[in-house]
């Protein structure tokens, strides 16, 4: 019985079709939960996925990252234009994470039809900013992308390099229209190298994005005060004003 473009349920019954019907067309394929390694398993091996529009990987209640899994997977996902990437963990007993990351970001690169892509850390414990810039900077060639969320909850302190590498990012993706920032810091507060005056100057005009949306979020109370009110308002204002074609903006800094 084919299976012609429904959404792949989360259910063994479903993913034991897909594994025997894996050569018909999907809409959207998720990997996700404790089933997410035998359907990163089912998408390398079949040999032909024609319309793949949509794909999810969250690995909530595994014990693994997948990340070499999900970077083999990836390079079947000829047609997919929407991706979202739930990056729970890094594998503790690998030091060939942030390897493999790399590699994950350049086959994101190589897909033609890519048009929006969603990255989430969510709480990752032992998550670095070495991982996060990893991937970050390997996402450079994506050049018809239009769409970016980049989502770090329970970030580890960023320096002026993840800055740096932010918007040398935003001005390669030219056909970029919406971005979209969030950050919560775990602990502590913004390093003040970040409003660096150096790294004010290197804020690039941007007059291809149309909506911006910036969350930031601290777990103290912004300490970076100066004789002109709260230094963190410079850079965001600096930056905001370089979206040169903006048309709407959400900011949002919690304490």
């Amino acid at each position: 019985m084919p299976i012609t473009r429904i959404n792949l349920t989360n259910s063994p019954g479903t993913r034991t079709k897909f594994k025997l019907y894996g050569y018909k067309n999907f809409s959207k394929l998720s990997a996700a939960g404790p089933y997410t390694l035998q359907t990163l398993q089912n998408i390398i091996r079949t040999p032909h996925l024609r319309i793949i529009q949509n794909f999810e990987f969250d690995p909530y209640l595994c014990d693994d990252s997948y990340l070499t899994e999900l970077k083999l997977a990836l390079k079947k996902l000829k047609t997919v234009k929407k991706i979202n990437l739930v990056i729970r963990r890094l594998s503790n007993n690998s030091p060939r994470e942030t390897e493999r990351l790399k590699a994950i970001g350049s086959n994101l690169s190589k897909l033609l039809r890519i048009r929006k892509i969603r990255v989430e850390f969510p709480k990752t414990s032992n998550l670095e900013e070495c991982h996060i810039l990893t991937l970050f900077s390997s996402l450079q060639k994506s050049y018809l992308l239009k769409s970016l969320e980049w989502i770090i909850v329970e970030s580890p302190l960023l320096s002026a390099k993840y800055y740096r590498v932010f918007n040398f990012l935003m001005k390669k993706l030219r056909k970029l229209e919406h971005s979209k920032e969030y950050i919560s810091l775990k602990e502590g507060i913004p390093n003040s190298d970040v409003n660096d005056p150096e790294i004010l100057s290197e804020v690039p005009k941007l007059s291809q994005i149309k909506y911006v949306e910036i969350m930031y979020s601290v777990s103290k109370e912004w300490s970076q005060i100066g004789d002109n009110g709260d230094l963190g308002n410079q850079i965001i204002n600096q930056y905001l004003i370089g979206h040169t074609a903006l048309e709407g903006h959400k900011l949002k800094v919690i304490k």
